[in-house]
This record gives C-alpha cells, sequence and structure tokens, in this order.
C-alpha cells in the first residue's frame, strides 16, 4: 500500500467518527442513629471504673468532649462509648482498619502510597489520602504533576500537521523545526521524537501505529485520569469537537489513552476507514474488553 497522506488524517478522527461508531465527527460525634441502639442491646457491657483506661494528655488542635451517653469517640485505633456518664473502651479497629469519627472504619488506601489521579498529587498517610498538590496542567501519567503547558507539544505538532512536514513517505526536517521554534526545548526535543519515528517507519502504517502513535498520545493529550479505554470509547462517541475529545481524553488513563488512539487510527490508516478489520481486531479487544 503506498503511503500518501497528510497528518491531518492521523488526527483527523478527534473532531469527527470513532471506532465502532456511526456518530459523525471527611474526633468524634453521634454515629448516625446506629451507636445509641447498638448500646442498648448490649446490657452485658462491664461499666465499673476499672474498666475505664486512662486518655492521653491533650493538647495541639486536640478539645475534649462532653461524655454524652450514646457518644463516640477516637482514642488511638480505639472506639469509646459515653456510658453513663464515663467513657468506656467497646472496640479495638483491626489492622487494616482506622478509628475515625468515633467508628472503625476500612483504610482508604496502603501507607506511602502516592499518586497523580485528576489533576491532583495525594499520598496515603495513616490509611487516608492527603493532598499533596494540584496540577495546573493535570498529571504526567505517573506519580507528579505534568511540568508543560497543557496545550504546548499539541500546538506545535498541529503546526506541523498543517504545514504538512510530514507526508508522502518524507519528513521535511526545515519545517519541523520551524514548528519547534513556537515551544520550549523541552517540548521541541518531544516533537522531534515524534516526526524522528514517521521517518523511521518509512510509510509503513502498521509501524506508525504501533510505535509512533503512543508517542504522539502523550502529546497531543497531556492531561490524564483513570477512566477505562472502553469508557473513552464511549465518551468519544458522543463528541462532535475537539474540545468534547479532549475532555473525553482528559478523564483516562495513560494506557487508556494510548489504546484507543491505536484502534482509531489502525482503523483509519490501516483498515482505510472501515471499523473492525482483521489488522486491528487487537487494539479493539484491548481496549473493550481486556483492559483492567
Amino acid at each position: 500500500m503506498r503511503w500518501s497522506l497528510s497528518l491531518s488524517l492521523v488526527l483527523g478522527f478527534v473532531a469527527c467518527d470513532s471506532p465502532g461508531s456511526g456518530t459523525p465527527c471527611v474526633d468524634c460525634g453521634l454515629p448516625d442513629g446506629v451507636v445509641r441502639d447498638v448500646f442498648d442491646a448490649r446490657d452485658d457491657i462491664d461499666t465499673r471504673a476499672d474498666t475505664e483506661i486512662t486518655l492521653p494528655d491533650v493538647s495541639g488542635d486536640a478539645t475534649p468532649i462532653e461524655c454524652l451517653d450514646g457518644l463516640t469517640r477516637c482514642v488511638g485505633e480505639l472506639v469509646e462509648t459515653c456510658i453513663n456518664g464515663h467513657f468506656v473502651a467497646t472496640q479495638q479497629c483491626e489492622s487494616n482498619q482506622i478509628c475515625r469519627n468515633g467508628a472503625c472504619r476500612a483504610n482508604e488506601c496502603a501507607s506511602g502510597v502516592t499518586e497523580c489521579r485528576d489533576a491532583v498529587v495525594r499520598t496515603c498517610t495513616d490509611g487516608l489520602w492527603q493532598t499533596v498538590e494540584s496540577c495546573q496542567y493535570g498529571c504526567d501519567g505517573g506519580t507528579t504533576c505534568a511540568v508543560r503547558g497543557s496545550d504546548q507539544c499539541a500546538e506545535i505538532w498541529r503546526c506541523v500537521e498543517e504545514a504538512r512536514c510530514i507526508t508522502d513517505n518524507n519528513v521535511n526536517q526545515g519545517c519541523v523545526d520551524q514548528c519547534k521554534l513556537e515551544g520550549t526545548g523541552e517540548t521541541g526535543a518531544e516533537v522531534q521524537l515524534i516526526a524522528d519515528c514517521f521517518d523511521e517507519c518509512s510509510g509503513n502504517l502498521t509501524c506508525i501505529v504501533q510505535y509512533c502513535i503512543p508517542k504522539l498520545t502523550s502529546c497531543r493529550f497531556p492531561r490524564t485520569g483513570n477512566g477505562t479505554c472502553d469508557a473513552l470509547s464511549n465518551c468519544v462517541a458522543g463528541c462532535f469537537t475537539d474540545q468534547c475529545v479532549t475532555t473525553c481524553y482528559s478523564g483516562a488513563s495513560r494506557d487508556a489513552q494510548t489504546t484507543y488512539m491505536q484502534w482509531a487510527n489502525c482503523d483509519r490508516l490501516v483498515c482505510g476507514g472501515s471499523s473492525g478489520c482483521p489488522d486491528c481486531q487487537a487494539y479493539r479487544s484491548t481496549c473493550l474488553f481486556e483492559e483492567p
């Protein structure tokens, strides 16, 4: 097959068809009506003074609270309940739980873990997520914020596309260099890696989809979320504008973004626009059925 296409075809799906669619282009508190009933039923609870525990000194932000029958509080990993005017230990939280708001609750996360999710870097402390940083430009696909402007690489690549710097098996390096002047050295180097990939594939469409599209994905869509490829596919199917598609991509994980881009471009380039041809089934299956 002779490779005779402009790069607008590679990203052309953004504003129109999607694969498989026919659509164009928050230490203590009263439990919520439960604890008082529970302890009314537990008549065998020992409320003698020798069952009481010595509380740690109150300091910092901690505030002593009045003991009202039925009120619960956390002391370390113990749940204490006010019974007949005395706080007594009534529950020891399990190793996989944390005492919070007067009750043992499941840990939200594993302590020490850090992640970047939904444009927020957060770390797990004592089983709870704590925000570290809000990301102006979204996540970088790992555990930190993206450091460059969200659209800079995409804008430079759009220049490469519109100037037809890569057509008919050829990469016009002078043309690419002119477009790279619009961005930083870091972004220019990213664009160059994409152009080099197209050059090395020498018009082999399968090569472009397998090796170049993943590089192009992080340039075109720097923001990431945690959505699946299947969800991304459904979202894009209802879009009629580039902005809509970009919003869909920003909610998807990097793996989901890459797989969908490969599927979409495989359908367009390798299969000539025909959805579901055998050469692209691996990408489709990964996106819709095999992705975790």
